[in-house]
């Protein structure tokens, strides 16, 4: 996207208007505000995976508007990337993705930091008894696939 923006000849502030653009839109709040919601330092961490998809739609939208319609400078910019907020933000609300129960730290889930804890070791089994001997009558048994073959 940042790409995008400089070959069009944006700069400085037009780069926080277009995500924080996106944000607004997919979540109702700034980045900032996301941050605070979510008790995360980045703004994706906080992010439902929903508000990720569509956000993603957004930043796609924003540089085929920008290509489209040839613009240069920041504000060609950002009255092309304007209609692209309205529309994704018609989305998540017809979704419902500006509830703020969605904003929270997703960080672990998605950087495997989840906690794991060892499972206890598995005891040896009693090769002689077997549960269906009964049925089956006397089977060999095969230590390779460690079961009755």
């Amino acid at each position: 996207m940042n790409a995008t923006i400089k070959a069009h000849g944006g700069s400085g502030r037009i780069y926080p208007y277009c995500s924080d653009g996106l944000n607004k839109a997919t979540t109702g709040h700034t980045s900032e505000e996301i941050c605070v919601i979510a008790e995360v330092r980045e703004t994706r961490d906080g992010l439902d995976t929903s508000h990720l998809a569509l956000q993603l739609l957004g930043e796609s939208e924003q540089i085929k508007a920008m290509d489209r319609e040839k613009v240069q400078g920041n504000a060609a910019i950002q009255q092309a990337v304007d209609p692209v907020h309205e529309t994704i933000e018609k989305i998540a609300l017809r979704f419902n993705l500006h509830n703020e129960k969605l904003l929270y730290d997703h960080s672990p889930r998605v950087s495997g930091g989840t906690v794991r804890t060892l499972a206890l070791p598995i005891p040896q089994r009693d090769k002689s008894q077997y549960a269906c001997r009964d049925y089956y009558g006397e089977t060999p048994f095969d230590p390779q696939l460690d079961c009755c073959i």
